[in-house]
């Protein structure tokens, strides 16, 4: 019967060791710093039937899409009345904008020179949490040898199939100052990218407007929005 116990008391915590802790709820006037590591504006990532026939094309879109990702963000903070302050770029972190995290078994932590850079910025802003948007790097289907990051227009071809999609590899991630911990994140997941029938992915991908690709950044960052208000609901920042 003891041994039963200790097993079932070791599943429980090693159940409990796989989430990050949250320490209650945020505090009502607390004052929230946002990086965004994305690009300005939106691309265009296509993959074709041959590794010969992958590229990233050159946007022709001059929309500024960071500043909507900061603003749709703000909204959400705006109800509660929380401060949220929009970070002055960090070159340091832009740099590591694809190895913020460390991972340990299913845990996944920032990495301690990522922390040392937040509570650098948290002092010099009188911080009390850090939200990171960052670009995500992972494969165009699975198993896929290609690819992709960011945010923007996918399009693909395999078999002589096409098609066209939001680009989505965006997620994010707070930081708790205080406890120097994490919190919960976003629950993004790859190859689950919004299709886009008002796009025709059989014709030349030069001639993608930049309309077009407006259109699939503006799927991508509602998909983005709607990820990252539950995980602001988890560690209760929103209802």
């Amino acid at each position: 019967m003891p041994k039963i116990l200790i097993l079932l008391l070791s599943i429980t915590l090693a159940s409990c060791a796989s989430v990050p802790a949250n320490f209650g709820p945020p505090s009502p006037t607390s004052k929230i710093g946002l990086f965004l590591l994305i690009d300005d504006y939106p691309k265009h990532e296509h993959v074709g039937n041959t590794i010969f026939q992958n590229k990233e094309v050159n946007a022709s879109s001059d929309t500024d899409f960071k500043q909507k990702y900061y603003e749709k963000i703000a909204e959400i903070f705006a109800v509660k009345n929380y401060e949220l302050v929009k970070l002055k770029e960090n070159e340091d972190l832009y740099e590591k904008r694809f190895s913020l995290f460390s991972y340990a078994s299913s845990n996944i932590y920032f990495k301690s020179d990522v922390k040392s850079v937040f509570n650098q910025v948290a002092v010099e802003n009188g911080l009390d949490f850090i939200i990171v948007v960052h670009p995500l790097n992972g494969p165009a289907w699975p198993n896929s040898s290609a690819y992709i990051d960011g945010y923007g227009l996918y399009t693909g071809c395999k078999f002589g199939s096409c098609t066209a999609e939001a680009l989505d590899h965006v997620s994010a991630r707070f930081y708790d100052v205080k406890n120097q911990s994490s919190l919960k994140p976003m629950g993004f997941r790859y190859y689950q990218r919004p299709t886009i029938p008002e796009i025709n992915p059989s014709k030349s991908i030069e001639s993608i407007t930049s309309e077009e690709i407006d259109l699939a950044a503006t799927k991508a960052l509602e998909k983005f929005m709607g990820q990252f208000r539950g995980m602001a609901q988890a560690s209760g920042f929103v209802q």
